[in-house]
């Protein structure tokens, strides 16, 4: 299985998107992409965008051209996606709740769980869950595949 937390946990829903087996996923506090977290989020106030162009709205253009390039909906969907968990902060600045509700939607049968707490609390305060959902996505792949919007008796 794979996980990680943030850049991390993007990072490890493209190693699953792109393995041919199915693999336990949990990806905590991450984006479906990295555009919304350097445009959107706290870091875009420290991006230096008279570097990248002097004007700014190009600047933005571009950068947003490359980060595109990560969006997970640009990925093949994994064999289980089932066996998915994502763990999303409710109080985020980095990684905004669109960008964690885009994640589950892209893979329709894994299932997102909010943290009532912000990108870094939930990395200081709130590892137990984190455990619990790499725990709980091991268990996910002992049972039979879930369809999206199936239902367990």
């Amino acid at each position: 299985g794979v996980s990680g937390i943030s850049r991390g946990g993007q990072l490890s829903s493209h190693v699953a998107a792109l393995h041919p087996e199915p693999l336990a996923v949990c990806a905590c506090i991450a984006p479906n992409c990295a555009t919304p977290v350097f445009l959107d989020g706290v870091l875009s106030k420290y991006i230096d965008w008279k570097a990248l162009d002097p004007d700014q709205a190009e600047a933005r253009r571009r950068l947003k051209e490359q980060l595109d390039r990560s969006d997970l909906k640009l990925f093949p969907k994994p064999p289980r996606t089932d066996c998915c968990i994502w763990v999303a902060a409710s109080y985020d600045a980095y990684v905004n709740a669109e960008a964690c509700r885009l994640t589950q939607a892209t893979w329709p049968a894994s299932t997102i769980r909010w943290l009532a707490s912000g990108h870094v609390s939930s990395v200081l305060f709130r590892c137990k869950a984190f455990v619990k959902g790499i725990l709980d996505s091991f268990a996910l792949l002992d049972l039979p595949p879930l369809e999206a919007g199936g239902w367990l008796p």
